[in-house]
């Protein structure tokens, strides 16, 4: 007859399993005793040790033939103005990800009759560059050189465009305001010389009428004068302060008018040379795309087979402690199915 369990009690194939004290070995059937896994872990630890040692070796032998990789790396600067990209720089990575290297790569693939290597675009935020790069074994290296000079080809192209563009732009700009500040400060010049030469034939009259009323007034001190004569002086002496008044007031007029163009002229200048300053600002704000750090080679990459090899020895634990309870069970089961033939 089979022996019966009774609550409290285990299984007949464990009450021998070690010498510890009876109530460690008593738990209720629906709880899991920490001791009996550890008993069982002890028990089978040839085949935790077996089950790890072997997925660890397999795992560093996977990493130890793998061939050493490189980063290969294509470092590019954006044209742009104070430091803000001519082009997008989304539109860019956008149109090299989805139309430029996809072509590239056609071209490649066809000419070599070789897959292409892969390319990760990476820009900066907050700057003009943008990376490319590329992790390749060094067998590949020749291939992801033509690729990333392809793609930087490409790029600086582009860049060049926009850039050679926008300073024709400025250049223009800056031509036609120092055209307009020559041509305004000229025709200024020419106002003022002709104006000048009014305000001089002005005060030379007015030198001669002044004479004239001098003389009148000499000839009418005469006391000899004839009475008619007296009254034909007094006269010419009228026509000659009016005449004279006329000249003083287009005297103070054209010195008017001159005061007028200086204040004109200044302020022309002074408006056209903040215009002119301000596109050589720009000017000099241009800054040329460039590859400072075209294919740069990186360091080779043992990072990736410490890795492999970490994460062998951590899934070979795992899996030597499940196989160590599974081992267990199918112990445990023959057992039990050999107590119930019996």
């Amino acid at each position: 007859m089979n022996e019966q369990n009774t609550p409290g009690t285990r299984p007949p194939s464990h009450r021998g399993d070690a010498n510890f004290p009876e109530e460690s070995r008593r738990v209720p059937d629906d709880e899991i005793s920490l001791v009996d896994l550890w008993l069982v872990l002890v028990r089978r630890r040839w085949w935790l040790f077996g089950i790890a040692l072997i997925v660890f070796a397999l795992g560093t032998t996977y990493a130890l033939l793998q061939k050493p990789s490189q980063a290969y790396t294509t470092t590019l600067e954006f044209a742009a103005k104070d430091e803000d990209p001519l082009i997008s720089s989304d539109a860019v990575v956008a149109r090299l990800e989805r139309v430029v290297l996809p072509e590239l790569k056609r071209r490649f693939e066809a000419e070599h009759e070789v897959g292409a290597p892969s390319i990760e675009l990476t820009h900066v935020e907050g700057s003009r560059l943008l990376i490319l790069e590329s992790s390749v074994s060094e067998d590949r290296l020749p291939r992801v050189e033509a690729l990333h000079g392809a793609a930087r080809d490409w790029f600086l192209s582009t860049q060049e465009s926009a850039y050679d563009r926008n300073r024709s732009r400025f250049e223009r700009d800056l031509e036609q305001v120092e055209e307009r500040l020559a041509s305004e400060v000229s025709g200024i010049e020419e106002d003022l010389a002709a104006t000048r030469d009014e305000l001089e034939r002005a005060r030379a009259e007015r030198e001669r009428l002044q004479e004239a009323r001098g003389r009148l007034q000499e000839d009418l001190e005469d006391e000899n004068l004839a009475e008619q004569s007296e009254d034909l002086l007094r006269i010419r002496l009228e026509t000659v302060r009016e005449d004279l008044s006329m000249a003083n007031s287009e005297v103070r007029e054209l010195q008017r008018v001159i005061s007028e163009l200086r204040t004109e002229r200044r302020e022309t200048v002074q408006r056209l040379s903040i215009d002119k300053a301000e596109l050589e600002d720009r000017l000099a704000d241009l800054q040329a795309p460039d590859a400072p750090a075209t294919a740069a080679e990186g360091d080779m990459q043992d990072a990736g087979a410490s890795l492999i090899m970490a994460l062998s020895a951590v899934l070979g634990g795992m899996l030597g402690i499940f196989g160590a309870f599974f081992r267990e069970f199918l112990a445990h089961a023959r057992e039990v199915a050999g107590g119930v033939a019996q």
